[in-house]
């Protein structure tokens, strides 16, 4: 692995070639993590080595992939403890995701796939950063994904996330959408100011969509997050009172006298 090493741009620079900076988005520019006045906690885990601040590219990933399933780094027997799901004190495998019948081992989320075989995966995350590393151990395959600029458009992000997901699996992918693509085109806005107003918060909802008003001609929503943090975002028009936002996969139906989104109902205030 050549590409591959630690560094802490804040403390070091750039010591070398082909660095690609993290970037957020933020007061309508974009900006390098280290720049960013909004995100704090890239300042708060600078310094760390391993979970963060290690650089490396797709040609050395596979790399270490190919070492991995060469046992030359660790053994197949001590590799296959990674790949066990862990045992809980009360004598319960440990669950990575319930949803998707993954269990947890020593790092990695473990599931299995009819067609492939043992499949083993880890994520990792920070502010302008994204990256996947899946590994088909029956199959022979690996899929890593890297990026290095915070997503405006989720969905248009996880339909590229998804495309990669069905390639490796020998599926056809599905065109990516932006939520621009997918809004109704001259759509009827007589019965938009009828959605504005303030809306009930429901009981133990982790995102609340507070108030609807118009702004320059569209719907927008002020809303609080699951930290508690207001947002405000505009509202798409994508079905019959239907509508999306850029920022999520979020769908708010406009009823009469109501707002509906995930499992909630709210009336209007």
């Amino acid at each position: 692995m050549t590409a591959t090493r630690c560094c802490h741009i804040r403390r070091d620079g750039v010591p070398f070639e082909n660095y690609a900076q993290a970037t957020v988005f933020e007061n309508g520019r974009w900006v390098a993590d280290v720049d960013s006045e909004e995100d704090g906690d890239v300042v708060a885990f600078d310094g760390l080595n391993g979970d963060d601040y290690v650089f490396t590219n797709i040609f050395d990933m596979l790399k270490w992939d190919r070492a991995l399933r060469e046992g030359r780094v660790l053994t197949p027997e001590e590799q296959q403890l990674m790949y066990t799901p862990g045992k809980l004190n009360n004598g319960e495998d440990a669950v990575y995701d319930e949803e998707d019948a993954l269990g947890y081992g020593l790092g990695w989320a473990v599931g299995r796939e009819e067609a492939l075989g043992l499949v083993v995966s880890h994520s990792g995350g920070m502010p302008g950063v994204a990256t996947w590393f899946e590994r088909f151990i029956d199959a022979d395959r690996v899929l890593v994904i890297l990026s290095n600029r915070d997503y405006r458009d989720v969905r248009a992000y996880l339909g590229y996330w998804n495309g990669m997901e069905a390639i490796v699996r020998d599926k056809a992918p599905e065109p990516i959408r932006t939520i621009e693509e997918l809004t109704v085109k001259n759509p009827d806005k007589t019965k938009w100011e009828s959605f504005c107003g303030k809306y009930e918060h429901p009981e133990d909802a982790d995102f609340i969509v507070d108030e609807v008003r118009m702004k320059d001609g569209e719907l927008w929503a002020k809303a609080i997050d699951d930290d508690g943090d207001p947002l405000e975002f505009r509202l798409y028009p994508i079905g019959e009172n239907e509508f999306g936002r850029k920022g999520g996969m979020l769908k708010l139906t406009f009823g009469d006298g109501c707002l509906m989104f995930d499992d909630f109902t709210c009336k209007k205030l």
